[in-house]
């Protein structure tokens, strides 16, 4: 399978992203930041409002995007910020029909070439409590658990 990794232009390829991110997101891909940022509502449910929501993350100039694209389709996309020297990875996700083909290895290999490029000192991720799969690979990548997250849904 011939592929193409790169950091596009996210305002030029702003719909693509939106498109494939919606039409590949998983309730078990919902973790805290999602709820903290609106993207989700609850530990189950994606806000109705997420095309919006991404589209004003896409505008923030800390954002940045890497992609990999088959033909010119996005077919596995990554949303990074950089805090402190430290790399975020908000979102890493692989079109499921092409999951175990090692695309997300290769975008993983991608993100820490351009990690050490910048001398960043670590790289962070967090991932939906029922997301075994996601974390099987990343502890394969070397990832190691830091934390657990919690909440407490009130009732309004």
């Amino acid at each position: 399978m011939e592929f193409i990794i790169s950091h596009p232009d996210k305002e030029k390829r702003k719909e693509d992203i939106i498109s494939f991110f919606v039409a590949n997101k998983t309730e078990s891909y919902i973790s805290h930041s999602e709820i903290l940022s609106g993207r989700a509502d609850t530990p189950q449910k994606w806000s109705n409002n997420i095309a919006q929501i991404l589209s004003d993350e896409l505008d923030d100039d800390g954002t940045e995007i890497i992609t990999i694209e088959k033909e010119a389709t996005i077919i596995g996309l990554a949303i990074l910020r950089i805090v402190n020297k430290n790399l975020i990875i908000e979102d890493l996700i692989i079109d499921e029909k092409l999951r175990g083909f090692s695309l997300g290895k290769k975008m993983m290999n991608y993100i820490l070439e351009t990690a050490k490029q910048r001398n960043i000192k670590s790289l962070f991720l967090e991932s939906g409590i029922s997301n075994e799969k996601a974390h099987f690979f990343f502890e394969g990548q070397g990832f190691k658990k830091l934390a657990v997250s919690y909440i407490l849904q009130l009732e309004n």
